[in-house]
């Protein structure tokens, strides 16, 4: 757990003592920023052919030396829009509903501080993981965070349905946590992602029927295979929590049942808001 702690702590305040630590950690070993296949293949591998012979955008800059702002003549720009400020954060409003957020990907010429690549860079600075009062260990702004702020994203392995299924039933036969994600798309599913042994932060953030984040899918690249990335939906102030609903209408999860047997096998939800549904989420398809 050591090596792991240390990697963690590299990249975000760790403020739990270490008997707590000790639990959580049981089976997370390995600390990881992107997705990536249980082959030990790359995952920005997996592009379409169509992706692979794409040309990416040039060294593009607008008037103020900017790399891929509005305004600038970048292809990338023209193709599926910027929909972040020139201080890196989303404009959510902006965004149309159901258009992919597209960056920059591996084959543009920008570098790594293009304002098209805020995913690429970690999770925001200002984090602190530690105990919450009824949802155990939980992600919390050190300081204010503006709503569109990029957090993280939801990193893990990506595995089909077959694999996601049979982990699921052994994670309910042990009586362990579930942290796997179903990503759909237009009603389709793309994968799934299991962060339950090798992950990032944000297997971290906890569920709340009244949250203050939301995931968007982004690609880096027009035809890359999404990323599930979280961002802020409001301002929030230092020392809130940060909680996603993987139970909203964009991930498509089922929230509510209408077998009340049903309930006696789903986990209470303790997120204490007005809005509370009582239990937590379930995906129908795992």
């Amino acid at each position: 757990m050591a090596s792991l702690l240390q990697e963690l702590k590299a990249r975000i305040a760790v403020d739990v003592p270490h008997h707590d630590l000790a639990a959580a950690f049981a089976r997370y070993r390995h600390y990881t920023e992107d997705l990536f296949l249980t082959s030990g293949g790359s995952f920005s591998a997996l592009y379409s052919s169509e992706e692979a012979e794409e040309e990416g955008c040039g060294s593009c800059e607008d008037e103020q030396g900017v790399q891929c702002a509005i305004g600038s003549n970048c292809s990338c720009v023209s193709y599926t829009g910027n929909f972040y400020s020139s201080s890196a954060l989303l404009s959510l409003p902006a965004l149309p509903p159901n258009w992919p957020l597209v960056e920059c990907g591996a084959s543009c010429q920008c570098s790594a501080r293009c304002s098209l690549r805020v995913t690429q860079r970690g999770p925001s600075d200002n984090l602190v993981l530690r105990l919450g009062q009824a949802s155990g260990l939980g992600i919390f702004a050190d300081a204010f965070l503006p709503s569109g702020r990029f957090i993280c994203l939801y990193a893990g392995e990506f595995i089909d349905q077959a694999q996601a299924r049979q982990r699921f039933e052994k994670q309910q036969c042990e009586r362990q946590g579930n942290y796997i994600l179903c990503m759909r798309e237009n009603d389709a599913i793309i994968g799934f992602v299991d962060p339950t042994i090798k992950g990032n932060i944000g297997r971290f953030l906890n569920y709340s029927c009244d949250p203050n984040c939301r995931m968007e899918y982004v690609r880096w690249g027009p035809l890359a295979i999404p990323r599930p990335a979280i961002f802020t939906i409001r301002d929030i102030a230092p020392g809130e929590e940060l909680t996603w609903d993987y139970g909203s209408e964009e991930l498509s999860l089922e929230v509510q049942t209408t077998n009340e047997n049903s309930k006696t096998s789903r986990t209470r939800c303790f997120c204490d808001s007005k809005h509370c549904k009582g239990y937590l989420p379930y995906d129908a398809s795992i």
